[in-house]
């Protein structure tokens, strides 16, 4: 018989016996894979302050126009900035004073950005903060936007980075993401509101309210069977995605394909003429694919590509 026993955060002892080899390689296995963070990572609940929810895309990268439905900005001497921000959350029933604090995004250099002196963050409320790479020697210390915002001299990267909070000693870590992954455009990233307090991608975006659930997943991105590029034959081609039951939609007008817009993939595209095509995958409860565009083009084409059909006038197409 094996058993394995721990020590949970009350101090409690907790045994588990097996009686054969298997289960309880099967249980070290998930605890070492838990360890590498492959598991939901959760703030420590002792902690008084945490990065309750952050955008590290401020922006739709897949689509500028029209203005986003989530269009959350400041100002800059009477200009908007879509930075990227940080929100704080005070867990305590007591207000925090917050001088002294940091932000960071490097862990050889905890006190990368300080919060000055006056600032403080009610019980239980929230606290915004731009990451908008103001660098002291050209903007000051501390920079404050046009709206009263505070603004840090580094911005969070799009790709995945340490991110952390440090207590006024300048060691005390009080709520890190070791290390979050890549992000997407106009979604959060952050701590589920529940009593799981699990981090991830946020199903809605709630600059100082209440977060979100997050998703289950991500959706994988479209695999195309033909590159974009030139091409003098008609083809078919053939679009997948490896998420199990993820659904695969796609346009030919430029528009942005989503979960109730554009034509469901079901058999190959006949692609015979110039085509732009736009394309995602969706799965209910996940965080859809990224939006991919292919652009395919017959040379035989191109001539006619600005020639009204009805007239023969050259014209800008729209």
């Amino acid at each position: 018989m094996m058993v394995i026993s721990w020590f949970n955060r009350e101090g409690v002892m907790n045994m588990v016996h097996f009686s054969s080899k298997w289960p309880f390689l099967i249980v070290i296995l998930c605890l070492l894979l838990s360890g590498l963070g492959f598991g939901a990572e959760a703030p420590d609940p002792g902690a008084i302050l945490v990065i309750h929810e952050f955008m590290a895309v401020n922006s739709n990268l897949t689509d500028v126009r029209p203005t986003p439905v989530v269009n959350i900005y400041t100002e800059v001497d009477g200009e908007r900035e879509y930075a990227d921000w940080i929100e704080l959350k005070n867990r305590t029933t007591h207000t925090i004073d917050l001088g002294g604090w940091s932000l960071t995004d490097n862990p050889n250099n905890l006190v990368k950005w300080s919060f000055p002196t006056g600032i403080s963050i009610a019980a239980g409320d929230y606290l915004i903060v731009y990451a908008s790479n103001k660098d002291a020697d050209k903007y000051g210390y501390p920079f404050v936007d046009d709206l009263g915002h505070l603004h840090t001299n580094f911005e969070l990267s799009i790709n995945g980075e340490f991110l952390a909070l440090v207590r006024p000693d300048g060691h005390t870590i009080e709520h890190a993401y070791d290390t979050y992954p890549r992000q997407r455009g106009l979604v959060s990233y952050g701590i589920t509101a529940n009593a799981s307090q699990q981090t991830g991608y946020l199903v809605g975006v709630t600059p100082g309210m209440v977060n979100t659930d997050i998703y289950e997943g991500l959706v994988d991105e479209v695999h195309f069977s033909m590159p974009h590029g030139f091409y003098d034959q008609a083809f078919s081609l053939v679009l997948s995605c490896v998420t199990p039951d993820a659904e695969i939609r796609y346009t030919t007008d430029s528009s942005m394909p989503t979960q109730t817009h554009g034509a469901v993939f079901t058999y190959p595209i006949p692609i015979n003429a110039t085509t732009c095509l736009r394309v995602a995958a969706f799965k209910s409860g996940y965080l859809s694919s990224m939006i991919q565009t292919q652009t395919y083009l017959f040379l035989d084409n191109v001539p006619g590509q600005a020639t009204n059909p009805s007239n023969g006038n050259q014209v800008t197409p729209d």
